[in-house]
C-alpha cells in the first residue's frame, strides 16, 4: 500500500510562508536604519550622476538654428519634411550615422560632451546650431522578489535604486533586503553591487542612481528558498507516482 505524500494546498502554503518570514528580525525589513556610523543627519547622497552613452541606446536628435534662417537646419534632421523628431542607434562600433556630418563616435561620452562634439561639428556649417538630445530607450529592468517585476521605463533619463524598486511595487514580504544585486554593464564589462536596503550605504553607493540597461534583482529570502525547494520536490514525486500509476492501472485494464 503506498503512503498518501502529505500535500500543502496553495492557501496554506502561503500562511505559512508569511508565519515563517514574520519570525524573522523586525530590523531585517526596515529600510534605511540609522547607527552610529551612519547618523540620518551625515548621510551624504550621490548627485552627480550623469548618463554616459553606450552602444545600442537609441538617440533622439534635433538640430534648429538660433537665426533668422530655420530651414538652414533641415539637412541636419532626416525627418526633415515634419515627420517628428530624428532617432539614431549607436551601433556596435559606438557608432551613429549622423546626416550631413557622416559616421560620428558617441559611445562613452556624456549627454553634454555628445551635444557639445555634434555643436561644433554642425557650426561648420550653419551659425549658432542648437542641438537636444535624448536617450529615448533609457529603461531598467527589476526581477525577483518583488510585487510586479519587469521593465521599468525612464523618461527623464534619472533613476534611484530606491525609485526602480517602488516602481515595481516594492519588495513583497520574502524578499531578502539585504540581497539585492544591481548589474550594470558598460564598454563589454559586466559590473555586480550587492546592496543592503536595511542599512545607509545605499546612498552613497555607486548603485544608488542606475544606468540605461540595468537589472535590478531581489534575492527571496532562506525561508522562502526552502519552501519553494520543497515544493518543488514534493511536485515532482507526485507527479512521478501519478504516472506510475496511472501506467499500472491502463496496464491492468488491458
Amino acid at each position: 500500500m503506498i503512503k498518501r505524500l502529505p500535500l500543502i494546498p496553495s492557501i496554506l502554503f502561503s500562511l505559512l510562508i508569511l508565519l515563517a518570514s514574520s519570525c524573522n528580525k523586525e530590523k531585517d525589513f526596515i529600510y534605511f536604519q540609522t547607527t552610529a556610523k551612519h547618523p540620518a543627519s551625515t548621510d551624504s547622497v550621490v548627485t552627480n550622476y550623469v548618463p554616459i552613452l553606450k552602444k545600442n541606446d537609441l538617440l533622439t536628435i534635433v538640430v534648429a538654428v538660433n537665426s533668422q534662417d530655420p530651414e538652414a537646419s533641415k539637412p541636419f534632421n532626416l525627418n526633415n519634411s515634419g515627420g517628428g523628431p530624428s532617432t539614431y542607434l549607436i551601433d556596435e562600433d559606438g557608432n551613429i550615422e549622423f546626416p550631413v556630418l557622416g559616421t560620428i563616435k558617441l559611445a562613452g561620452l556624456t549627454k553634454s560632451e555628445a551635444v557639445g562634439l555634434l555643436t561644433e561639428r554642425i557650426k561648420n556649417y550653419i551659425k549658432n546650431p542648437i542641438v537636444n538630445l535624448r536617450i529615448s530607450n533609457f529603461k531598467v529592468t527589476v526581477m525577483g522578489d518583488v510585487a510586479r517585476p519587469g521593465q521599468v521605463p525612464v523618461p527623464n533619463e534619472k533613476i534611484t535604486l530606491i525609485e526602480a524598486l517602488g516602481s515595481a511595487g516594492d519588495l513583497v514580504i520574502t524578499g531578502n533586503r539585504k540581497r539585492v544585486l544591481v548589474i550594470s554593464e558598460n564598454q563589454g564589462i559586466r559590473k555586480e553591487t550587492w546592496i543592503d536596503l536595511t542599512g545607509r550605504d545605499i546612498f552613497s553607493s555607486p548603485a544608488y542612481y542606475l544606468n540605461q540597461n540595468d537589472v535590478v534583482y531581489v534575492q527571496m529570502n532562506k525561508i522562502k528558498i526552502k519552501q519553494t525547494s520543497d515544493v518543488v520536490r514534493y511536485t515532482g514525486l507526485v507527479i512521478s507516482i501519478a504516472s506510475f500509476g496511472i501506467g499500472l492501472f491502463n496496464f491492468l485494464n488491458k
